[in-house]
């Protein structure tokens, strides 16, 4: 089997299984081989249930990618017995390597990190790529909408109920989820309706002093001459 890339370390040099692996499946699948380990078509099973709804793949995906993680030494196979009808054979399994356990450790604690950033990135996105306060309260109001829309699902949600399966997401692990995201989103609206508000107040300005500078362009008004008197 061949050894995976070897971790770098040190300013300015970068790891080799974070550089490699960028799709978001990589990093679930190993997460999950780490959780538990197992054989294919299990581990393709609760990816499916734990992540289908975020990250689209196929049981076939989950194979190739097994297979990618073992040729980079993040993941290695075992044999195990399984109990069928015609007696035992061997099935495949799969387990971690300390090298894919510590991969997938840094990759997630880069990964939280980066939640700030993005959203300082996309503050830098706004502020370059829209021209003017109208169309920064536009795409405001969507993001708004949008928001409200997500958390009204969230509310419509049935509670989750205990999954007859044990090694399904825990109905605890659910909620907590749930709660998240719920509290993410009331922080999200807080800060939109907040920042439409600065705008909406930006743009008053803004139309009072361009009333202003019309109002001094005109100059002083005359006044008009006493009655029977000519205008000069």
């Amino acid at each position: 089997m061949q050894r995976g890339l070897k971790a770098q370390t040190g300013s300015g040099r970068s790891w080799g299984p974070e550089r490699t692996l960028q799709a978001s499946v990589n990093w679930a699948v190993l997460g999950l081989v780490i959780e538990k380990p197992s054989y294919g078509y299990e581990i393709g099973r609760r990816f499916i249930s734990r992540f289908g709804e975020f990250i689209p793949a196929s049981l076939s995906n989950i194979y190739t990618t097994l297979d990618r993680l073992v040729r980079m030494g993040l993941v290695e196979p075992t044999h195990a017995q399984a109990a069928t009808v015609s007696g035992r054979q061997h099935k495949l399994h799969y387990r971690a390597t300390s090298e894919g356990a510590r991969a997938y450790r840094v990759w997630l604690a880069r990964r939280l990190r980066e939640v700030d950033q993005r959203s300082e990135l996309l503050l830098r996105l706004l502020s370059v790529c829209l021209r003017g306060a109208p169309a920064l309260d536009e795409v405001l109001g969507r993001y708004e909408e949008e928001c409200v829309e997500e958390e009204s699902r969230l509310q419509d949600r049935p509670p989750s109920q205990a999954p007859a399966d044990p090694e399904l997401v825990p109905a605890l692990l659910a909620r907590m989820i749930d709660d998240e995201r719920r509290s993410m989103l009331g922080a999200q609206l807080d800060w939109v309706r907040r920042t439409r508000a600065e705008v909406s107040d930006h743009l008053e300005r803004q139309r009072r002093r361009a009333a202003g500078a019309m109002q001094g362009n005109a100059g002083p008004a005359r006044s008009a001459p006493p009655a029977g008197e000519a205008p000069r």
